[in-house]
C-alpha cells in the first residue's frame, strides 16, 4: 500500500519540538504490525523542512528499530504544490 502524507509539520514530525508528533509515529506503529506499506510519501512545502522532517523520522527509525520507506517533497525547490506534482507525475499511482 502507498501513503501520502501532505504537510511535515508538528503534527506530523513533531518540528519545533523535541517530540516525533502524531502522524509519523502512528505510521510507524502501523508498519511495525502490519508490514504493508511499500511507500511512504511525506509532501511539504520547504526543502529545509522536508529535511528537518527527514531527519526526525530517522532518530524515530533508530529508536523503534522499524525502517519506513519514506520518501520526503520537495527534494530540490521550495514550492508550494509539491503534493500536486507528487500525485500528477505518477510518484504515487
Amino acid at each position: 500500500m502507498d501513503l501520502c502524507v501532505i504537510g511535515n509539520g508538528m503534527y506530523v514530525s513533531g518540528r519545533g519540538t523535541d517530540g516525533f508528533g502524531t502522524i509519523l509515529p502512528a505510521i510507524s506503529a502501523f508498519q511495525k504490525e502490519l508490514n504493508s506499506l511499500s511507500r511512504v510519501f511525506v509532501v511539504g512545502t520547504n526543502v529545509q523542512r522536508a529535511q528537518e522532517a527527514e531527519e526526525k523520522i530517522q532518530k524515530l527509525s533508530d529508536l523503534t528499530g522499524v525502517l519506513l520507506p519514506l520518501k520526503f517533497f520537495p527534494d530540490e525547490n521550495d514550492s508550494a504544490k509539491s503534493y500536486l506534482q507528487v500525485l500528477i507525475q505518477g510518484e504515487i499511482a
